[in-house]
């Protein structure tokens, strides 16, 4: 079976818009098994709490394919709980056999905005860690795929931005996400596609590279009708139709720049 490449994306967009089984369709088309971190119970899977039960569940011989980390304690509103909660989990994912870290799965970051914040220092340790190693061709010897999820546009620091290979707009709210899409990618184009997306309709920005090897930010816009590759099927059901969906994208004339 031909690997995919890693992706380190975001997704944002309002509640009830399919931020959830996009991002698990997604995690599944580049790895067999796939992490989520889920404090405000918004996923299904294997459940667990502590880092030892991630451990079992990554050296187990037969294992569901989702394992679902869910903090012990509720952290939302507190950055500084969240930081912490997150760190317990990556303290196993960095600490895999041979005093290296283990690799080949993927990530998903939900409600993404607790981990971070404007500035640099405010980005988890963690977060930061599972993103430099992702977005890579060829792999990164320990190369995961990271997804993080949450409702605007500037809920994401700079630095989740500059090293996001993919970027994943599903009906945005905050008036403030048309104004930075603006300035980021410097298209009153796509700012008006996402000001009209309709519920269930996905704008996608990918990495493309012209004719001079310069890398270029592309677009394209997946219409509700398809909906249900990524919002109604089982998972593995929309990994199959989303990957047909994603690899169409890069050869589809219709794409246009952001």
């Amino acid at each position: 079976m031909k690997r995919i490449p890693d992706i380190s994306a975001y997704i944002f967009g309002g509640r009830g818009q399919g931020k959830t089984t996009l991002s698990l369709a997604l995690a599944l088309i580049h790895h067999e098994n796939v992490i989520v971190w889920d404090p405000s119970a918004q996923f299904d899977g294997y459940v667990i709490s502590y880092p030892h039960e991630l451990r079992v569940w990554i050296e187990a011989d037969e294992r569901p394919r989702v394992c679902v980390y869910r903090p012990v304690i509720d952290i939302r509103g507190s950055r500084s709980e969240a930081h912490e909660q997150f760190a317990e989990m990556m303290s196993v994912l960095v600490n895999g056999p041979n005093g290296r870290p283990y690799s080949d799965y993927s990530v998903i970051v939900d409600e993404a905005d607790n981990l971070q914040g404007p500035t640099a220092r405010e980005l988890c340790a963690g977060l930061n860690w599972l993103m430099r190693r992702s977005g890579k061709w060829p792999r990164h010897p320990y190369g995961v795929t990271v997804i993080q999820n949450s409702h605007a546009l500037v809920d994401f620091s700079a630095t989740v931005k500059r090293l996001a290979t993919d970027i994943f707009i599903v009906a945005a709210e905050n008036r403030r996400d048309f104004q930075q899409l603006k300035e980021q990618f410097g298209s009153e184009n796509l700012a008006a596609h996402v000001f009209n997306l309709r519920q269930h309709e996905v704008i996608h920005l990918y990495k493309s590279t012209d004719d001079a090897g310069r890398h270029r930010w592309c677009y394209s816009v997946w219409p509700r009708e398809q909906s249900e590759s990524w919002h109604v099927e089982p998972a593995g059901a929309r990994a199959s139709r989303l990957q047909e969906r994603s690899r169409m994208d890069s050869d589809d004339g219709a794409n246009q720049s952001a």
